[in-house]
This record gives structure tokens, sequence and C-alpha cells, in this order.
């Protein structure tokens, strides 16, 4: 398999389907509560997944201290993601973003996968980076949620921990966790260009702080969309919300009540 052949672009399609199917899943349920639990559903798969690429690493036939070792970036983004939706814990929603779009996305750009989907190591590769993915997606579109500046200092901050960590164990062992060891990148020549180690390494860390503040910035794009919950009310004299700001555009009511119960979680207009 080549970056942009039939089973590159496969892998990519797969992906978009199943995050539309899960945002309109979770669009088309009646209440919080069944928000709620769609929310835990996709994070025990999320869970799974991850489960999943830690264990088919640690097969004899794949054991190596190259790739078995759970310190890869999507190894920490798979966790992320899957307490994003099991906890709701901002720091994990936090690096479920940053960390799982901003940095594992790179996955379906140039995936280092070589087989097609014939070969179990295809479905554990996009598989588990697909579910981080998408963890990140969901959380951005069907659950409006929106980064801060606090949140942006974390993961920021988790960057240089990150290779605090990782650098000394590559360069003892010889490996290429994170890319930041001193291995060539011949499967994403991308990384050559940042010049030879160790000098490569707070260029490649100032792109994906960089990465990251680029999505902080599209966060702050507000808009309305049908698979999201409805705006919090606002009053009528002012137009401003009642509560605390919302992730979607304001909507002035008329005096009176601006919302026809539909139990608990009631999310459409009257």
């Amino acid at each position: 398999m080549q970056p942009g052949d039939l089973y590159h672009l496969l892998a990519i399609v797969m992906l978009l389907a199943a995050s539309v199917c899960a945002i309109q899943i979770r669009a088309q349920r009646p209440d919080a509560a069944a928000k709620r639990r769609v929310d835990f559903c996709l994070g025990m798969l999320c869970l799974i997944a991850w489960l999943g690429v830690v264990a088919s690493d640690l097969l004899p036939s794949r054991l190596s201290w190259s790739d078995s070792l759970p310190l890869h970036i999507c190894d920490f983004a798979g966790i992320f993601a899957a307490l994003s939706l099991l906890t709701n814990w901002r720091w994990a929603r936090s690096l479920s973003l940053f960390v799982g779009l901003g940095l594992s996305a790179l996955a379906f750009v140039w995936p280092v996968v070589t087989k097609g989907p014939w070969r179990p190591d295809y479905w554990v590769y996009f598989g588990g980076h697909g579910a981080i993915v998408l963890a990140a997606i969901y959380d951005l579109t069907a659950r409006g949620f929106r980064t801060t500046a606090a949140d942006l200092r974390v993961a920021v901050t988790s960057i240089p921990i990150y290779a605090i960590i990782v650098v000394p164990l590559d360069a003892g062992l010889g490996v290429n966790y994170g890319y930041l060891g001193d291995v060539s990148t011949s499967a994403r020549p991308i990384f050559e260009a940042f010049g030879p180690w160790p000098y490569r390494i707070p260029s490649l860390l100032l792109v994906a702080a960089s990465i990251m503040c680029g999505l902080h910035l599209l966060t702050k794009v507000r808009r309305a969309q049908p698979w999201q919950t409805a705006p919090e009310p606002v009053t009528a004299t002012t137009g401003r919300p009642s509560r605390a700001r919302s992730p979607l555009p304001y909507v002035v009511t008329a005096p009176g009540p601006a919302w026809r119960g539909h139990g608990a979680g009631a999310d459409r207009l009257s």
C-alpha cells in the first residue's frame, strides 16, 4: 500500500463515514441521558481499540523494543480519546483534541502500514488511529467542545514532558518513539527535513505546539450545526445567555418560555 492509493483512500472514507454515523446517532437521541449513553458506548469502543493495538504490539511475532512499548504518541492519544468520552474530564478532552486530531491524524496523511485490507496490520493500524481521530471529531462537533487558553497550556506543556520521557529512552535503546530518536525516518521522510538528530528535536516540538495553537483558534469558529444541541436560553432584554456562554450562536427569544419541554434533556426550540 502506498500513500494516496485506493486502500489509503478507503481508510479515509471509512473514518469519515464512521464519524458521520456517530454524530447522527447522538443527534437523534431524545434527551441528555440517551446522548450520554451514546458517548459512553463510543468511549468503550475507543478503549477496546486502544487495548487491541497495545495487545497486538505485544504478540510474539511483533514484539520488539522499537514498537512494542506503549510510548508512541498515538498510544497516549488512544487513552485520552477513551477517557474524554467515558469520564468527561476536561484535561482528557483537551488532550484528545490537541494530540488526537492535531498529531495522530497524521497517520491518515502519511500511513506507515504497507499492507492492504487483506492483512490484520491494516485494520489494527487504521482502526486504532481511526478511533482516536473519530473521538476528537465527535467531541468537537456532536458535543460542541471548545477549548480555552488553559486547555491549550495543558496541551503545549505536555509536549516537553513527553520529550523528557521519550528522548532518553530513544537514545538509550536506539529506537524512535515520537520520531524523536536518532533513527532513520524513511517511512515518513518529511521528518528528515527538520535536520539531523538531535537538532531536529526542538523544531519538531515547535511544530507540534504550532499545530495545537492552530486547532485552538479553529475551535473559536462558532457555527450552529444540526447535530449539536441547541444554545442555552437568553434573556429577551439583553440578548445574552442567562447562564454560562454557549459554544453556539446566541438566539434572542421573546419574553416567556423559550423552550418547549421534551424531557430533562430538552434541546429543541419551541
